[in-house]
């Protein structure tokens, strides 16, 4: 047992400190249970910190609660939820047509070099077919979202480690496999005398065909690794992606 004033121990039958001559008090007869109260544990200087200490330990349990009771985000779950929200044609128009002005302006000059062509008019003369077909799907949103669309089925997402960043939010790494439409044309135009006729007369349904031929696809692949930024929103309550790295949407279809 302790002095409540100066620490200094004391004998079970003192009745006063033998150093500060403080009185000795006694709690009410517990002893025999061994139910001592803190005070007759602890000397009397050391009880208030320790106190102190246990609430301030208390308040930054509730705090780091408060803080982080968020948990990490689902990083997996909200990237296919934002490459899902690319996949509507409404809102995403930019997109679409820039993947089909992609595969038929790369066609059109593959072409030319397949043929060995160089002469000002006859490439005037393919510019303008390409033009043309482009034309043809850009005016019908129903070509243009299908081809699109099944740019879109050969890409595939892969979604890195979180890392924190200094706002208290997450970066995570993504990385999109897919088809080249670039690519995949010039691997078009390397076949033009199957089907050279039938693009040159603006045929798109036979471009489309033909660019769609798994041997074509399955040479024509890209890979392309981005970042997507990821935050917490105190107002709605849960995580969700606030900026992505541009390119990851174009290679989503299929433009590097």
């Amino acid at each position: 047992m302790y002095c409540k004033k100066c620490g200094a121990e004391i004998k079970t039958e003192a009745k006063f400190c033998p150093v500060c001559g403080e009185a000795v008090t006694r709690s009410s007869g517990n002893h025999g249970k061994n139910r001592r109260a803190l005070q007759d544990i602890l000397p009397g200087n050391m009880l208030k910190p320790i106190l102190a200490a246990v609430a301030v330990l208390g308040a930054i349990v509730l705090i780091f609660s408060m803080i982080f009771g968020k948990g990490k985000p689902d990083a997996e779950t909200l990237v296919k939820e934002e490459f899902a929200a690319l996949e509507s044609y409404a809102g995403n128009e930019d997109l679409y047509e820039r993947c089909v002005r992609t595969a038929v302006s790369e066609l059109g000059t593959a072409v030319s070099q397949e043929l060995g062509i160089s002469t000002l008019g006859v490439d005037q003369l393919i510019g303008a077919l390409a033009a043309e077909l482009t034309a043809e799907y850009v005016a019908d949103p129903e070509l243009t979202y299908e081809f699109g669309s099944q740019v879109r089925a050969y890409s595939s997402l892969e979604t890195g480690k979180l890392e924190k960043n200094e706002d208290g939010g997450y970066i995570v790494s993504v990385t999109v496999d897919y088809l080249d439409v670039a690519e995949a044309s010039r691997l078009l135009a390397e076949n033009i005398a199957a089907y050279g006729a039938q693009y040159l007369s603006g045929d798109a349904s036979a471009f489309e065909d033909e660019f769609f031929e798994d041997t074509i696809a399955g040479e024509a692949k890209g890979s392309y690794t981005g970042w997507v930024q990821i935050a917490y929103e105190k107002e709605a309550g849960e995580w969700n992606v606030t900026s992505m790295d541009p390119k990851l949407a174009q290679a989503y279809y299929g433009m590097k």
